[in-house]
Parts: structure tokens; C-alpha cells; sequence
């Protein structure tokens, strides 16, 4: 899947912590050919099996390049079969619990939705 084909990558090209040139050199510094990019152990939304997996907490950024990958994930293992729950943080950007003194709240939630998933996945 390229980059460039997805809307978040263009609504939140820039000025959003992750950006779409930053995107660019991390795939570009991490895969380095069309195979490896093509791989589903590197992007998992390439698989072409999804029923198998285990629950999924999905813990979206609306303000993030990642955005739709993200939701398209979600749709796939949903559509599978697969237990899945969506936490939407709307207005935040990628990499939010990295930043914990300026988005306490919004952290905290989302430990504690984190932890509540975990718990009752773990029973």
C-alpha cells in the first residue's frame, strides 16, 4: 500500500507531530525494496487472513497520517470476525500517551481503556 493513496496522509501532512515526510523516510530507513514493503509481517492490512487473531484494541488519533491505514485495519478485522474495539481520540495526534504532561487526561483514558481491554480479554 503506498502512502500517498490515503486522505490522512494528505490532511495531516504536516504540523501534526507525524508527518507524511517523516512517514516517508521511516519506510524508507526501515524496508528497503518493493518486496519488503509488500509483506504483510511489515504492514499487516496487506494479509489476506484476519479471523485467526486475537481481540483488538485499536486506539485512534484523528489528527494522524495513520489515520485511515488504521480504520481500514479495524474494518478487516471486524469483517473477519475478529473481537475488535475502537478508542477515538478526537482532535489528538499520533504518539499522544508519549506525551503525558500535555495531554494527562487524554493519557490517562486511554491507560485506563487499555487496561480495562486487557482484563477482560485475559479471563
Amino acid at each position: 500500500m503506498r502512502i500517498d493513496t490515503q486522505e490522512s496522509y494528505k490532511r495531516y501532512a504536516d504540523g501534526y507531530v507525524l508527518t507524511t515526510e517523516s512517514m516517508y523516510w521511516l519506510v524508507n530507513h526501515f524496508l528497503h525494496n518493493e518486496a519488503e514493503r509488500l509483506d504483510p509481517r511489515a504492514s499487516p492490512i496487506l494479509r489476506t487472513k484476519f479471523g485467526h487473531l486475537p481481540p483488538a484494541l485499536y486506539v485512534a488519533a484523528t489528527h494522524d497520517v495513520l489515520f485511515d491505514e488504521g480504520m481500514e485495519y479495524a474494518k478487516k478485522l471486524k469483517e473477519a470476525g475478529v473481537t475488535i474495539e475502537t478508542l477515538m481520540l478526537e482532535g489528538i495526534t499520533h504518539g499522544v500517551v508519549n506525551f503525558p504532561n500535555y495531554y494527562k487526561e487524554t493519557v490517562a483514558m486511554t491507560c485506563k481503556k487499555i487496561a480495562e481491554f486487557v482484563q477482560k480479554h485475559s479471563e
